[in-house]
């Protein structure tokens, strides 16, 4: 799993480093406001309570641009892409529910956009969730 989760932690220290905060309270939002030294007229929102300075959100769309692009590219990798199937699926229960719908979301793809080269590399991964 070294490949798809080092490329995962890379992302996710990334994300969090970026200047923005999440608030789902007048106090968390408050608070938030001073960490970036903004006034609320400054501030956006970008879903699931995340909120970032105007300014910033073109900074903040190509990063996750670059993220999507560097993702993209690793999984024309066929042992990143193995590791990454059995990952999410031990992830999202496989073993349990046979459903590898959220598996496939969690990846951006869906069982009718699979190549066939990726249908093989997930029947050999569900393979390994089996066992």
């Amino acid at each position: 799993m070294r490949k798809y989760l080092a490329l995962k932690e890379a992302h996710r220290k990334r994300f969090e480093s970026f200047e923005m905060f999440f608030a789902f309270n007048k106090q968390q939002f408050a608070e938030g406001l001073a960490k970036l030294n903004a006034t609320q007229e400054q501030i956006i929102g970008i879903g699931a309570g995340g909120f970032m300075r105007k300014v910033d959100l073109a900074k903040f769309t190509a990063m996750m641009d670059e993220i999507q692009a560097e993702n993209d590219h690793a999984m024309t990798d066929n042992e990143y892409l193995y590791e990454a199937f059995c990952y999410e699926l031990a992830n999202h229960e496989y073993n349990y529910t046979h459903d590898d719908t959220d598996t496939l979301r969690s990846l951006g793809l869906t069982a009718e956009t699979l190549t066939d080269n990726q249908r093989e590399i997930l029947a050999k991964a569900k393979c390994y969730a089996n066992v």
